[in-house]
């Protein structure tokens, strides 16, 4: 009979958070197809990221939230996406919301300007008030924006 080695807890947490991490950016979600089930899903995705990301498994990076953000938030969308346009805001809203910031934030987030951060609680507050866009995504855009406001009061740009 062979005896196994002995894991530490904290080493197998470490390992599962570390292939979690490696599997969500490898099968990241996307909502660049007419199919709503997968619209639906990447904005579920983007809100499990942003849980996982505020119980601070991993070392605190806003790049998802960016990422999403640009996305949302880029200065014209091409036709196909307009129906995704929801999904893009409900996304970033809620990686926007779970995102945390503070002096040791990374030099991704060091870098926004005050105008970037600016425009981006503006397109937030923009989607908030557009009947065009659903009620979900309304509340999570307005939430973002709420959020935003509040973040904004302790920065320094």
């Amino acid at each position: 009979m062979s005896v196994q080695e002995a894991h530490c807890p904290e080493q197998t947490i470490d390992q599962f958070y570390q292939d979690l991490k490696e599997d969500m950016t490898e099968n990241e979600a996307d909502p660049g197809s007419e199919s709503e089930a997968d619209q639906v899903i990447y904005v579920n995705y983007q809100a499990f990221l942003a849980n996982v990301h505020a119980l601070e498994v991993w070392e605190a990076s806003p790049e998802p939230a960016i990422w999403a953000m640009k996305r949302a938030f880029k200065p014209k969308l091409e036709p196909w996406e307009l129906d995704m346009a929801d999904y893009y805001v409900m996304g970033a809203a809620h990686t926007w919301t779970a995102t945390s910031f503070d002096e040791k934030s990374p030099p991704e987030i060091q870098q926004l300007t005050l105008e970037l951060w600016e425009s981006w609680k503006n397109e937030f507050d923009k989607a908030g008030d557009d009947e065009k866009v659903g009620a979900e995504a309304r509340n999570l855009a307005m939430r973002a924006a709420a959020t935003m406001q509040g973040l904004q009061r302790t920065m320094q740009f």
